[in-house]
């Protein structure tokens, strides 16, 4: 009893009660606070280890010193009546005691109740990972969240969702989830989102570690995670990664019906806001909570559309067109299947070949249409309408209108901000084409086909260096792309050096690549003189004549470089009649230079809506 009295007159154990309160509540803020500061791990451990280290040396500083109203002082100096007021005393005991309390209750309730949630979300990714059982209920949310804190995450880029099934055949429905996470989430206009052209890049497991990734995206955050289709249910597990420190910051699962795919993909972009901390817009939130139910067989085909679509030769282009048109006859009221069928028919009319331009223009037309029709808010709609407008009607004001109204609907659409910028390019408008293209290669990096449809704007300037620095990047991202050599043999072409272009064009028909480009190398051949090789590329592209019909622009261009400007114009006047999309070179292109004078080219120019 003298020990437990002569601590209280030291006021040792006063002091013990408060170094822990105190010591607790800053190791709450520091926890709360270190990482809204990107502050390392470490340094909050060490600051633990500092307060637990500085426990024992505090009690001992106690007993030697006292503390009383006038400071601290040697125990020898104080004197009776400099001691702390008893009653004072006492309101202080109290404190610190509810205060204890208070800590002790935090602890238990972390311990028994949050401890064992987060244990179980745990569980729920695990099970997410070697298979689950399809049962039917209400999305399942099993979760680990830790706060992002105030450093603000607006950018993100989805990674290809990992394939659970384990069946290869499986590997189109995850990338088509991923597809759709990451469409969902482009619309929420306070993120910047990196479209999937780049983010496959990184599929499988092989990938570059997280911080890496996000420094060739340039992005905050990075989500990943896995797609496990099991009977006629669907589970998607993601964890969001703060990419800039390697940390992972919270993961969720969701499952739900085939049939309700869409709204579980809808439920998951708005956890994903709300978890940063992102504001959505009334209309934001509007359509994030509202999706229809699909039929699976129609989504699938879809998906599978949309595979094929993104590995566009002719062999797959033809089968995302059939799968698209399957997809639309399996559900009629499907938008984005018919928004898919617009765009396959533009890119295929524009290779000429399986369809031809003709064949392909009202179908497109009617597509894309019919997509507005059914959803009026899908900025993928509007955008294939916009591009009809440009590639087949040539009406510069109509495509900038669906263009705006795709912006606003997803500004984060990157095939949207090329495709006007190409359109811009082709009226002469450079500058603001390359505000597009640039803003297109920022939500899009890694996709070689933007730096190629940049370049257009800077060789029509004369800016040949940059052109060909577009075209070398092309490359750079896929070397095996016949777009990224065609491209400098034509920026050779425009600069006046014909005799360069023809090695280009030799190395892109090497590659799996359209009729358009023997074409070009036999322009290239005729205009640096040699005509044995030029014709011999015109009985070429006759050879490769779809069901007999031989694409009249490429011929064109071909007799153009030969020198025979009437038979040119005649396969252009032919090009025109037959809705060629190649057409909207005419104002731009410098090989069209020799014809400016003739009156038939001038009408061309103003049948298209080109100035003189």
């Amino acid at each position: 009893m003298n020990l437990l009295a002569e601590l209280r007159r030291r006021n040792v154990i006063r002091m013990a009660g408060l170094y822990l309160v105190g010591a607790w509540l800053l190791t709450q803020v520091a926890s709360t606070v270190f990482p809204a500061f990107e502050v390392p791990g470490w340094v909050l451990r060490a600051l633990i280890v500092a307060l637990a280290l500085g426990f024992v040396p505090m009690l001992i500083f106690s007993w030697v010193f006292e503390l009383t109203p006038q400071g601290i002082k040697r125990d020898a100096e104080v004197k009776p009546e400099e001691s702390i007021a008893p009653q004072t005393a006492r309101r202080m005991d109290r404190l610190i005691i509810a205060v204890l309390i208070l800590a002790l209750v935090y602890f238990a309730v972390d311990k028994f109740v949050l401890a064992p949630q987060r244990q179980t979300g745990s569980e729920s990714l695990s099970a997410a990972k070697t298979g689950v059982q399809a049962s039917d209920q209400r999305p399942e949310k099993d979760s680990d969240s830790v706060s992002v804190g105030p450093h603000a995450i607006r950018s993100i880029a989805v990674l290809p969702l990992d394939n659970y099934s384990g069946d290869p055949g499986q590997d189109y429905f995850a990338e088509g989830m991923t597809d759709e996470l990451t469409t969902d989430l482009a619309i929420i206009s306070q993120l910047r989102v990196i479209s999937r052209g780049s983010t496959m890049q990184f599929e499988g497991e092989h990938r570059p570690a997280t911080p890496e990734i996000a420094k060739m995206l340039n992005v905050d955050a990075v989500l990943e995670g896995s797609v496990l289709r099991v009977g006629d249910k669907v589970r998607i597990t993601a964890q969001l990664i703060d990419a800039r420190a390697d940390k992972h910051l919270w993961a969720k699962s969701f499952e739900r019906n085939s049939r309700d795919v869409l709204a579980l993909q809808n439920e998951l972009a708005s956890a994903i806001a709300q978890e940063i901390n992102v504001r959505l817009t009334p209309s934001e939130q509007s359509r994030l909570t509202s999706a229809r139910t699909v039929i699976p067989e129609a989504h699938d085909a879809y998906l599978k559309g949309r595979y094929f679509f993104n590995r566009p030769s002719d062999e797959n282009l033809s089968k995302a067109i059939a799968l698209f048109e399957q997809a639309v006859k399996l559900d009629p009221n499907f938008a984005p299947a018919y928004s898919g069928l617009s765009d396959a028919y533009l890119w295929a009319a524009f290779n000429e070949g399986v369809i031809t331009a003709a064949e392909a223009k009202p179908k497109a037309k009617a597509a894309a249409e019919k997509a507005i029709q059914l959803d009026d808010a899908s900025a993928e709609a509007h955008t294939s309408l916009a591009v009809y407008k440009i590639w087949y009607q040539f009406d510069w004001a109509g495509s900038e209108r669906e263009f705006r109204r795709a912006f606003t609907l997803n500004p984060n659409y990157a095939f949207a901000h090329d495709q006007f910028g190409l359109g811009l390019a082709f009226q002469g408008r450079f500058e603001e084409s390359e505000a597009e293209g640039k803003r297109a290669a920022e939500l899009d990096p890694l996709d070689p086909q933007i730096p190629i449809d940049n370049l257009m704007a800077l060789a029509w300037q004369g800016k040949y260096q940059a052109a060909k620095e577009a075209a070398r990047r092309s490359a750079d991202l896929d070397p095996t792309f016949f777009f990224a050599p065609w491209g400098n043999g034509w920026i050779d072409i425009q600069a006046g050096k014909v005799g360069n272009a023809i090695a280009e064009f030799q190395k892109a028909q090497a590659m799996e690549s359209p009729p358009f480009v023997t074409a070009w190398l036999g322009y290239a051949y005729a205009a640096s003189g040699d005509r044995a090789h030029a014709l011999a590329a015109i009985e070429e592209l006759e050879k490769k004549a779809l069901h007999g019909y031989k694409p009249p622009f490429n011929l064109a261009i071909v007799y153009l470089g030969l020198g025979d400007r009437a038979r040119a114009l005649d396969y252009l006047e032919k090009a025109d009649a037959a809705d060629s999309q190649w057409l909207i070179y005419l104002k731009g292109d410098r090989i069209f230079n020799p014809l400016r004078s003739e009156p038939r080219f001038a009408a061309l120019m103003r049948k298209r809506g080109f100035d003189k």
